[in-house]
């Protein structure tokens, strides 16, 4: 019996630490004009941020699933760029070191430290590396003019930031874009964290 608790133990902690990592922490900045009304319906044109004309598979992986979450909000995505509404889209994923016995946080643009609370019996070795990843996600949605864009076609800028030890930024877009539509139309100037369990694995 002593043998076989032995064996039982390691494994029920590596499925603990495994649904512990499924939880994706993304940091939600929002700037809304909020004079501009909420849009109902209308068609929409997803652009990349890095504004190539010649997209990637890549982008269209993240296009396609953004298209999604604008179609619940009543906006039908075109390949028409003279749609009623543009969205441009951008993300990114870089290494940093980690931070202990310290974790940054992301405020107002800047990073800070906070105090971050021990992982008890579970060592910073067991997890294999000092290096985390820090996946972004930017969104801006403005009206279509053909004129040059001012303020007041401004509608919303979503910046979402994330810390997590998966590199791969399509197994954890889901649980970011679940962060960002749980409420677009959040407060100017707002910031809010959110925590999404996710059902993929990172490698």
């Amino acid at each position: 019996m002593k043998i076989f608790s032995k064996i039982i133990l390691p494994s029920a902690l590596i499925l603990l630490l495994g649904a512990c990592q499924s939880s994706v922490r993304t940091d939600i900045q929002t700037y809304r004009n909020e004079t501009a009304g909420i849009p109902a319906a209308g068609t929409v044109y997803i652009k990349p941020a890095s504004g190539e004309e010649h997209v990637s598979l890549e982008f269209e992986f993240y296009k396609k699933k953004l298209a999604g979450r604008l179609k619940a909000l009543g906006l039908e995505q075109t390949e028409n760029k003279q749609a009623d509404y543009l969205a441009t889209l951008g993300y990114a994923v870089s290494r940093q070191e980690k931070d202990e016995p310290s974790k940054r946080v992301f405020i107002s643009g800047y990073y800070g430290y906070a105090p971050y609370p021990g992982r008890g019996m579970v060592t910073a070795d067991t997890y294999g590396s000092d290096f985390e990843y820090l996946r972004e996600v930017s969104l801006t949605l403005d009206k279509n003019t053909q004129q040059k864009a001012e303020a007041k076609d401004k509608i919303v800028q979503v910046i979402a930031t994330s810390e997590g030890e998966c590199q791969h930024l399509s197994v954890v877009y889901d649980e970011i874009l679940d962060a960002i539509f749980s409420n677009l139309w959040r407060a100017n100037g707002s910031l809010m964290r959110m925590t999404v369990k996710g059902e993929a694995k990172c490698f």
